[in-house]
């Protein structure tokens, strides 16, 4: 008998030992149990704008960083990537973040800019520069992305990366070389794309992605802005005879966000993980925005597509009323106004 409550009283040493150096002493967290986050997406595959191209759409994005993800914990945290309408509407992405009913969601910032503050100048759905790789610098030195992430979190949200996608081009069934050539025409643009085109007087209307191509194919809208690249990947060829070029946004950068208690309840490395992860994404695709925009233009070239750069007293109008939106924006909050003063240094203007 002494024997054996001497084994007892041991394992009931070493038990507590260990359940105390659990405390005080966590595991790695590539050793931890495994995490599994449930993801949204606001696009369709496919992944990659072309089979064989480095670069991704939408969906594509969020489903590389979760492949790197995958990787860089040894397959202790796994992202589910869901396409859209599979959990939720796209419409209810936000409140679905922040109840927590998805741990993170690959959409645009233009969708939430009556709720957050930042989030329409974020997606830079206004404002690109002559040469979009500018914002490479911008998103890894300025203090861009920290002030996102203040705002973003006062909402419950971790605004992870931006998710960037080449230009925006107007991709439709009307030719136009200046902006008294659009105002007869329905085009789809939301947010302060949608704003811009207010201002100038040109009509324009929310619709969703999952809902573009059969709106041009039934023609009730005349044109969408949206990413050069989908004039191949989503097949806009076939329901559209022009491409129209301007700089109205380039490039047009979506969103990756997560439930920040989601993302607070992740291990260290997990966190760290995913940051790289979603910054490595980001970056690559900023810096290729030149190459996917080529892409467009080879595509318009095949399908006999119609290309038109907007020039001249066009420019000249789109510039003005970006000015208008960015004064606009800047004055909603002490963020915005931070986040244009960085904007327009780097746009060049």
């Amino acid at each position: 008998m002494p024997r054996i409550k001497n084994i007892i009283t041991g394992s009931l040493i070493i038990s507590l030992f260990v359940i105390y150096s659990g405390l005080f002493f966590p595991a790695n967290a590539t050793e931890a149990t495994t995490v599994k986050w449930r993801v949204q997406s606001a696009w369709p595959p496919p992944e990659k704008i072309l089979p064989d191209s480095e670069y991704f759409g939408g969906y594509g994005m969020i489903m590389e960083v979760a492949r790197k993800v995958h990787q860089k914990t040894n397959g202790k945290f796994q992202i589910e990537v869901f396409t859209p309408g599979t959990l939720i509407a796209t419409k209810g992405i936000l409140n679905a973040l922040r109840t927590g009913a998805i741990d993170m969601a690959a959409c645009n910032g233009a969708y939430w800019g009556g709720t957050i503050p930042s989030a329409n100048i974020e997606s830079m759905s206004v404002g690109g520069a002559s040469d979009p790789t500018v914002f490479v610098p911008m998103l890894t030195e300025s203090d861009w992305l920290k002030i996102i992430r203040k705002d973003y979190a006062r909402f419950g949200l971790y605004y992870l990366a931006p998710a960037p996608a080449a230009s925006s081009v107007i991709m439709g069934n009307f030719e136009a070389n200046n902006i008294e050539d659009m105002r007869k025409y329905k085009i789809a643009a939301s947010g302060a794309k949608g704003d811009l085109f207010k201002i100038l007087g040109i009509a324009a209307v929310t619709v969703h992605s999952t809902d573009i191509y059969p709106a041009l194919d039934r023609k009730t809208i005349d044109a969408v802005m949206y990413s050069s690249y989908c004039l191949e990947t989503y097949k806009f060829h076939e329901v559209v005879k022009y491409l129209i070029w301007s700089e109205i946004q380039s490039p047009l950068l979506s969103n990756m966000v997560c439930n920040m208690k989601s993302y607070e309840a992740l291990p260290k490395a997990f966190q760290n993980a995913l940051d790289e992860a979603g910054m490595e994404v980001a970056v690559k695709q900023l810096a290729g925005t030149n190459k996917m925009n080529d892409i467009a233009r080879h595509a318009a070239e095949k399908y006999g597509i119609k290309q038109i750069t907007l020039e001249g007293d066009a420019k000249k109008a789109i510039r003005e009323g970006i000015i208008q939106i960015w004064e606009k924006y800047a004055k909603k909050s002490e963020d915005n106004a931070k986040l244009i003063k960085i904007l327009r240094e780097y746009a060049g203007y």
